[in-house]
C-alpha cells in the first residue's frame, strides 16, 4: 500500500456478474477528495467508448475539464475556444507531444496508447495544467464532491486503482485489491496530499 490516505467503502451488489462498487476517497484529515479518478483494470471497453473523441478544451486560460479520464487506445482533441493562442505540451512518458501555437481546433486528434498519467501545459501560460488519466480498462468513474464515486464491476475484478491530482507523485496510482468474495471492506492510507497550486487569476494575464 501507498502512503496516501484513501477511506474506501465498498458495497457489493451480485446481478448479472457485475456488482456495485462505491469508493470514497478522502485526505489525511477525514476530508472529500472531488475528482479524483477510480478505475478498474483489465475491464473490456463498451463499443461504443472505444470510437469516442475525448475533448480536452482551452477556455478562460484554463484546461476544460482540468482532469479527464479515458480509456486504453482512445483519441483527444484539444480545441482552443479562448481568443488567443495556446502552445499545448507533454512531456510526460505515457505521451509525449506537442500542439505549437494555435487557436481553434488542430487538424488531428491525438492517441493515447499506453496507460498512465499524462500531465498537460501551456508552453505561453505556466500555470494552466490539465490531467489526461489512460486507464486500462472500460470500467472508471470521478469522484464527486463528497469524494465518492460509483462503479458496476464485473464478477471476475480483483483490484480497483485511484489517482488524484495532488498526490505526492504526479504519476503515482494507488492500488487495493478487492475480497475474494466481495463483500464490504475499508482501507485507509495515510500521508497528507501537497498544498494546491496557487491561483494567480486570469485577470492578471489579459496581455497573453
Amino acid at each position: 500500500m501507498g502512503r496516501w490516505t484513501l477511506g474506501a467503502s465498498l458495497g457489493v451488489l451480485l446481478a448479472q456478474s457485475a456488482w456495485a462498487l462505491q469508493v470514497t476517497v478522502m485526505d489525511a484529515e477525514g476530508e472529500p477528495l472531488e475528482d479524483a479518478v477510480v478505475w478498474v483494470s483489465g475491464t473490456p471497453v463498451a463499443a461504443g467508448l472505444s470510437t469516442t473523441e475525448f475533448i480536452m478544451d482551452q477556455k478562460d486560460r484554463e484546461f476544460v475539464p482540468h482532469v479527464l479520464p479515458v480509456p486504453l487506445g482512445s483519441r483527444v482533441a484539444f480545441p482552443n475556444s479562448d481568443s488567443i493562442m495556446h502552445h499545448v505540451y507533454s512531456f510526460s512518458p505515457v505521451k509525449t507531444f506537442e500542439i505549437k501555437l494555435y487557436k481553434e481546433t488542430p487538424r488531428e486528434p491525438l492517441l493515447f496508447d499506453k496507460p498512465g498519467v499524462v500531465e498537460v501545459g501551456c508552453n505561453i501560460h505556466d500555470w494552466m495544467l490539465g490531467y489526461i488519466i489512460v486507464v486500462d480498462g472500460g470500467v472508471y468513474a470521478q469522484t464527486n464532491a463528497e469524494g465518492v464515486a460509483q462503479l458496476r464491476a464485473p464478477a471476475q475484478a480483483t483490484s480497483v486503482s485511484v489517482w488524484h491530482s495532488r498526490f505526492a507523485r504526479i504519476g503515482q496510482v494507488e492500488n487495493h485489491e478487492l475480497a475474494a468474495a466481495h463483500a464490504d471492506t475499508e482501507v485507509v492510507i495515510r500521508q497528507p496530499l501537497k498544498p494546491p497550486l496557487q491561483d494567480y487569476g486570469v485577470d492578471e494575464f489579459d496581455a497573453y
